[in-house]
């Protein structure tokens, strides 16, 4: 169902996944670090949901898409281990841009080919330890910019010394 900006939602929504319902280890917990949503080639939509197992800090990047606008929504295959990361759409091809699999697994990147149904092996971009607080990207002239966080010399995040870092 298509809506303008302006009009209001009052109760309109979908569950597309309910980590609650994921089994994980007893005394273990689920963060969910920034979903992200992207039009596909073919005109679906795919929502990446990057998640945070704590305190292993052992990351999933769930998929899910959807042929109907959003009314319903499939799994698709998981595509490697990203504890934080965004969607990106650049011409034929899909990216998943991220974090993990864990704290301090550095950089990584996937590609999806055919609209998200299946993904590349990550590669690294950059090592170190790094998140991404859900920070908005830039692409301009052929280039992309995006901010991430870094952990400081103890490997502590949000704390003095941690920084913020733009890849490019």
């Amino acid at each position: 169902m298509m809506r303008d900006i302006g009009e209001p939602m009052l109760g309109t929504f979908t569950i597309i996944a309910d980590i609650s319902r994921l089994a994980v280890r007893e005394g273990s917990f689920v963060i969910s670090d920034a979903p992200s949503l992207a039009r596909t080639p073919d005109g679906a939509l795919l929502c990446a949901t990057p998640l945070l197992v704590r305190p292993a800090d052992e990351g999933i990047l769930q998929f899910h898409r959807s042929e109907d606008e959003g009314m319903t929504w499939q799994p698709v295959a998981p595509a490697g281990a990203f504890h934080c990361g965004r969607l990106i759409g650049l011409g034929p091809s899909l990216y998943f841009l991220g974090a993990g699999p864990s704290r301090g697994n550095g950089i990584r990147i996937i590609r999806s080919d055919d609209c998200g149904r299946s993904w590349s092996d990550p590669v690294m971009l950059f090592d170190g330890a790094f998140y991404n607080a859900a920070s908005g990207y830039v692409a301009r002239g052929g280039q992309l910019y995006w901010c991430f966080g870094s952990a400081n010399q103890r490997g502590e995040y949000n704390r003095g010394g941690s920084r913020t870092v733009v890849i490019a």
